[in-house]
């Protein structure tokens, strides 16, 4: 799934002056990447187009998407340092692979992103809660 956020600073302090950041893209004028999607622009949260991708991943002989999540939607803390939740677009990821007719055969991975208050406990009610 794609997020749209500011250009992040090089983890490497020492590089960090050597690459831009800190710089916000505005699609459709700037994308903040080298190379435009074939597709052209899209939203992430359109179910034919993620059915569309996960095609893709199988026809490539793929078998598995991972998804980036940020914990539940009803948690406000639960967000990206962009201040974004991801759990809708995973939730619907995750619902065009139960419903794609014939199955796509490919299954989803999820790697649950730090959040503040997150525990072995919350952790571990986040697995079941997605496994739900």
């Amino acid at each position: 799934l794609h997020w749209d956020h500011r250009l992040l600073p090089h983890w490497n302090e020492h590089l960090r002056d050597q690459h831009p950041h800190s710089i916000s893209y505005s699609p459709p004028e700037s994308i903040g990447s080298p190379f435009f999607p074939a597709r052209g622009l899209y939203s992430s949260s359109d179910p034919a187009l993620l059915e569309g991708h996960m095609r893709e991943l199988r026809d490539a002989g793929l078998g598995v998407a991972v998804a980036s999540w940020t914990g539940r939607a009803e948690n406000p803390k639960a967000v990206d340092g962009e201040g974004v939740s991801t759990a809708a677009n995973v939730a619907l990821l995750a619902s065009v692979l139960d419903r794609a007719e014939p199955p796509l055969g490919v299954r989803l991975s999820i790697h649950i992103e730090p959040y503040e208050g997150r525990t072995p406990l919350s952790v571990a009610d986040d697995v079941r809660h997605l496994q739900a």
